[in-house]
C-alpha cells in the first residue's frame, strides 16, 4: 500500500499492489479550500464517489454517493446513503 500527498499533507490518493488486488490510485481525495474532504473516489471497476457538503462553519451536513455500478459495492452504498439519511435527518432535528 502506498500513500500520495498533496504539498501541504493532505492525503491524495491510496495505490495498492498484491496478489488480490493491484490498483494504482484506488482511493482518491480531493478537498475545499478550507481544508474540509470534498470528494473521495473508489477508483476500481464500478467505484463510486463521494461528495461531501458542510455548513459555513465545517459541519458536514450531507454525503451523496454517484457511480455506483457493481452489485457488491451497490449494497455497501447504499448502507451508506441510508447512514447518510439518517445523519441528515439527525442534523435536521438538532
Amino acid at each position: 500500500m502506498s500513500y500520495a500527498h498533496y504539498g501541504d499533507g493532505l492525503l491524495q490518493s491510496v495505490s495498492v499492489a498484491g496478489s488480490v488486488l493491484t490498483q494504482s490510485n484506488l482511493l482518491t481525495y480531493s478537498y475545499r479550500g478550507d481544508g474540509l474532504l470534498q470528494t473521495q473516489a473508489v477508483n476500481v471497476s464500478g467505484g463510486a464517489t463521494y461528495t461531501y457538503a458542510y455548513t459555513a462553519a465545517g459541519r458536514m451536513t450531507a454525503m451523496t454517493i454517484s457511480q455506483c455500478r457493481r452489485r457488491e459495492l451497490s449494497r455497501t452504498m447504499l448502507t451508506a446513503e441510508f447512514r447518510s439519511i439518517q445523519f441528515r435527518r439527525a442534523l435536521t432535528v438538532a
